[in-house]
């Protein structure tokens, strides 16, 4: 449907890894590996696009004692859920571990650390949780980037009030799942992306049906959509999707790991029934 490239002189603008569209649709939130939120009105026409940004502001991500994180690693954000009590989940990298942030403005509260999966401080450092989503029954799903119970078969962990059971995810190719939402009717669709030297980065959306999703399963997703060259195409992270009157909308954004040649994009689509 649309998309737009954000840029900003400030030091600690860049790095989206997680992205929530809240508010009727009316609110971009996301965060970033460098430990930061960003928030913004998004402006659309009449038929729904998305045009512009306006009042964006960044603020500190909140370590446990309502502090900013003093070093990068602590800080690293890789995955954002709206939680139904208007609260935010964010998962994070290298420091592995989740947190519960206090809504509406969740940049003026600290994280509160929710009990997550016994073994998931065992992830590789830059390759943990990139994928956390809330299932629409309550349940999470989260999804390592790397560790492999066999070979081709990512781990995840399927749980509900901090009881955490196993799942499987079968990666294709060079892709890997760095996010995920959940539909209205409980399917989920999952952020895939890969890189290589001589393609640069390529992106494909999958889903999985609601009934696939069980402690145990394996979940191998179907692929509806990919974005890879000659197509406008970055390192794109972030996952959001909200459902209007007009449709869903699934929108995506990149992570310009601070690099010159990479570009912070925002895309919006159309979901087709």
């Amino acid at each position: 449907m649309a998309g737009i490239e954000l840029s900003s002189r400030h030091s600690r603008f860049g790095g989206y890894s997680g992205l929530v569209v809240d508010d009727g649709g009316r609110r971009l939130l996301a965060v970033s590996d460098l430990g930061h939120w960003l928030v913004a009105r998004l402006v659309r026409d009449d038929a729904g696009k998305i045009r512009d940004l306006a009042g964006p502001e960044i603020h500190p991500i909140l370590d446990r004692n309502g502090n900013p994180f003093a070093v990068k690693r602590a800080g690293d954000a890789e995955a954002l859920e709206a939680l139904p009590d208007g609260s935010f989940l964010v998962a994070f990298e290298q420091v592995h571990r989740i947190a519960r942030y206090a809504g509406p403005e969740p940049w003026r509260s600290r994280g509160e650390p929710q009990v997550g999966p016994s073994d998931l401080a065992r992830q590789q450092t830059n390759g943990g949780i990139e994928t956390a989503a809330r299932l629409p029954d309550g349940r999470l799903i989260l999804i390592s980037e790397t560790e492999e119970r066999s070979p081709g078969v990512l781990k995840a962990w399927i749980g509900a009030g901090g009881a955490w059971r196993d799942a499987h995810y079968r990666r294709a190719g060079d892709y890997r799942p760095v996010d995920a939402k959940a539909l209205p009717n409980g399917d989920l669709l999952v952020l895939e992306r890969a890189f290589n030297l001589l393609g640069g980065f390529a992106s494909r959306l999958v889903r999985i049906t609601a009934s696939e999703i069980r402690p145990g399963a394996l979940l191998d997703g179907r692929e509806i959509a990919e974005i890879a060259p000659p197509l406008t195409s970055d390192n794109f992270e972030g996952l959001a999707v909200e459902t209007a009157p007009g449709g869903t909308f699934v929108y995506l954004i990149s992570d310009d790991n601070r690099v010159s040649l990479q570009r912070t994009l925002l895309l919006q689509f159309r979901l087709i029934p």
